[in-house]
């Protein structure tokens, strides 16, 4: 996607270039340049932000869906209570400009930075291997790809207030949802009305596990992508 790792990386205001309609448009984009009728998305986080927009603005386009820990609007002001300040601190960080300078400033900082996070936010602390976070390193320290991650928050924050052009607010494609269970930055608990906004969803608990659903629990995750995308069970 736009602004992260090896993409490109528009030298656009976060509001102009790194909303969620601007994702959208770079996934339809997609989908025509490959020529497909229609695709199925599997997302994670902030990447389901975007398929969400997509799938609300191009439903015609959308077979299934796959989330991890969806962001959805019925979670509402629970993003930011004050007992989610130790980790909703981040996305408020995220909109300093000297934030990418900060992180930046050497491969030491930007490695101690994304560290806390692979941590932090596994089930397992200890989940990721050197190898595996030399290649995050890597790819968030090509150029300008700090802001382009970064720039996404800011878009969030700079159109919050604005209007929704798309008057339903439900995606009705069939779609499988996983929650983890010990997910610190995506509570479980705000699983609750996530089915209100995806009616045609099935949602499921991932027990000991973490943010990262699809490095924790790989073989649990591939089997139930190729059971619902495919129909056929996982080998």
């Amino acid at each position: 996607m736009r602004g992260f790792a090896y993409t490109d990386k528009p030298d656009l205001p976060p509001e102009e270039g790194y909303t969620d309609e601007a994702f959208a448009e770079d996934i339809r984009a997609l989908v025509a340049h490959l020529g497909f009728d229609k695709v199925s998305i599997v997302s994670h986080d902030f990447g389901s932000v975007w398929t969400r927009r997509f799938a609300r603005a191009y439903p015609q386009l959308l077979d299934k869906l796959v989330l991890f820990q969806p962001v959805h609007p019925g979670i509402g002001p629970r993003f930011f209570t004050p007992d989610r300040f130790s980790e909703a601190w981040y996305m408020f960080f995220h909109q300093l400009p000297l934030a990418e300078e900060l992180v930046g400033s050497s491969r030491q900082t930007t490695e101690a930075y994304l560290r806390h996070f692979l941590s932090h936010w596994s089930n397992d602390r200890a989940l990721w291997t050197d190898e595996e976070v030399a290649r995050y390193v890597e790819a968030f320290s090509q150029p300008g790809a700090l802001r382009g991650g970064f720039n996404c928050y800011r878009a969030i924050f700079r159109t919050l207030r604005w209007p929704d052009p798309i008057a339903d607010p439900k995606v009705h494609a069939p779609a499988l949802i996983l929650w983890a269970e010990n997910d610190p930055v995506f509570p479980h608990a705000w699983s609750d009305n996530v089915l209100d906004f995806y009616p045609n969803a099935e949602l499921r608990s991932v027990p000991q596990c973490g943010h990262f659903v699809f490095r924790e629990k790989p073989e649990m995750v591939n089997q139930a992508i190729a059971e619902f995308l495919l129909g056929v069970e996982a080998r």
